[in-house]
């Protein structure tokens, strides 16, 4: 009746896209600590995707199926979703929309020359390095870079943000090698997302 693969391999990658909406709503609304935390969600959702969608069983092109989604997600949930949020902190200055722009761009290139070097994966075999900062990486560099807001001026704050994103823009291309987190470095990261969104709670509260 409708067009896709539906199949528990890819139900988190879908989850985090859920997450990642409900918080762009939760942005506009001026909650940004719980829409932080939303992307915090979506970032865990995004590490667990790849290890549970390998261990189903899956034909071609539900492989590719996944490829494709999985990278289409990520522009959702650490590109766009990430930069609303931004601008719902009142981040509206010329240049704010530059460095948004080079964002964008950088985000989605990396996105891109990922998705050519996922096809050779049965040539060569999985990945053991990433060539540039993932964009996932979005999920934990921000909430935890916000933690600051808590402490920071305003203004002082809002200068290292803008700083910050305009660093992470520039790393999304740049070639350097990033070992891929494997095995328990997994758990050890969603361990840590849970670690900051108490922390924010507790600040918030």
């Amino acid at each position: 009746m409708f067009i896709g693969y539906y199949n528990k391999s890819v139900i988190l990658t879908y989850l985090g896209v859920c997450f990642s909406i409900f918080g762009m709503n939760l942005a506009f609304s001026g909650e940004i600590l719980y829409a932080f935390l939303c992307l915090l969600a979506a970032g865990i959702c995004d590490i667990f995707d790849g290890p549970i969608a390998r261990k189903c069983k899956r034909n071609k092109k539900e492989k590719m199926f996944g490829i494709e989604i999985d990278s289409l997600s990520d522009i959702i949930n650490f590109v766009i979703f990430p930069i609303v949020i931004f601008h719902c902190m009142g981040y509206e200055e010329w240049y704010h929309n530059v460095i948004y722009t080079l964002f964008a761009l950088g985000g989605v290139i990396r996105l891109g020359f990922f998705n050519v070097e996922a096809q050779s994966f049965h040539l060569h075999g999985p990945v053991k390095y990433y060539s540039g900062l993932p964009v996932t990486t979005t999920s934990f560099i921000f909430p935890i870079f916000y933690i600051l807001s808590f402490i920071l001026e305003p203004d002082i704050f809002e200068g290292l943000m803008t700083s910050l994103i305009l660093l992470v823009s520039i790393l999304f291309t740049y070639n350097f090698k990033i070992k891929k987190l494997t095995g328990k470095f997994l758990y050890f990261s969603a361990l840590l997302a849970v670690v900051v969104a108490v922390t924010l709670l507790l600040l918030y509260f």
